[in-house]
């Protein structure tokens, strides 16, 4: 599979940008109407996520959502002919708060998520700065294997989910930089449970545990597509960590803290997130939580009463 995939990797690098936008649509479509892979998933998880927004709307979104993964995986068997000219079809917007984290001194941790062009951000942000991800294997070992070494191929380091805290420790401490993303469902014992879109979700604390652990600045990046092609790339300001007399508290406290910047970004174009994943897989094992998990912490919609939770 590796190899098959090197090979329509350069093949695919011959193609016009246009050509790429046409299959993708046209993929797109046949996903959602005929092969309909997880599209009632993705509904539901919409219709829950985003009460709102109308029936078409929310239609109109999952259409979408097809369309971006589509163009998403074509982008990125395209890496190396969009990296040729990646300076002139990447716009970082808010950078100086990037800047500014990385003059403490203490390496930067990248809060980011599965939304818009995300492994065009990983490869781009890897020109730029020391860049490593945690990441986890993929299921299907020779599609593992080609995707870790496009990654490597433009600089970018990686690191398991599982047993790397010191060497995660180590990067920081030489002023790298660590992309991190929490918008994944964690399995029963793996994660603490926040409000994400005014529902419970399993996220993992790993974050909030390095953000402690090392001091570094914890700074949100997001990538959107344009239509013409071109990506924008938003840095946020940097989240300071807020700590707690109950340090299992603090910790799903701050990871509270950044799921709510992440549904934020996801608010502001909802087709540029995986809707497919099984985000609420996971739940508390009482039908409000409090009774049996006494950290769980509810969202800044919730605390301020804003009806739109669910």
């Amino acid at each position: 599979m590796s190899a098959i995939l090197s090979l329509v990797s350069r093949i695919l690098c011959w193609w016009p940008d246009a050509l790429c936008r046409l299959v993708a649509r046209g993929v797109s479509w046949l996903w959602y109407h005929l092969l309909r892979i997880r599209r009632r998933v993705m509904l539901e998880q919409l219709r829950l996520a985003l009460p709102e927004r109308t029936e078409s709307e929310r239609r109109a979104i999952a259409r979408d959502v097809y369309r971006q993964l589509c163009l998403g995986a074509l982008e990125f068997l395209r890496l190396p002919r969009f990296m040729k000219r990646e300076r002139e079809l990447v716009e970082y917007r808010g950078v100086e708060h990037l800047e500014e984290a990385m003059r403490v001194g203490r390496g930067v941790l990248v809060l980011t998520a599965h939304l818009g062009a995300w492994e065009t951000l990983i490869a781009s942000a890897a020109q730029r700065y020391p860049l490593a991800i945690v990441t986890k294997q993929l299921a299907d070992g020779g599609v593992n294997r080609f995707v870790m070494r496009m990654r490597r191929r433009f600089g970018v380091g990686m690191f398991p989910t599982r047993d790397s805290l010191l060497d995660l420790l180590r990067h920081l401490k030489q002023s790298g930089v660590i992309g991190f993303v929490i918008d994944q469902d964690m399995p029963p014992g793996r994660g603490v449970f926040v409000r994400f879109f005014g529902r419970w979700a399993a996220t993992t604390e790993g974050l909030a545990l390095l953000a402690k652990a090392s001091g570094a600045p914890v700074v949100p990046v997001f990538a959107y597509r344009r239509p013409d092609g071109r990506h924008l790339f938003e840095v946020l300001p940097a989240i300071a960590y807020e700590t707690m007399e109950d340090k299992k508290r603090e910790l799903v406290h701050n990871t509270a803290r950044y799921s709510e910047v992440v549904e934020e970004a996801i608010r502001r174009e909802p087709s540029a997130w995986l809707w497919l994943h099984r985000r609420w897989k996971t739940q508390p094992a009482s039908e409000h939580g409090q009774r049996d998990q006494p950290y769980l912490v509810l969202s800044r919609a919730e605390r301020s009463g804003d009806r739109r939770v669910v």
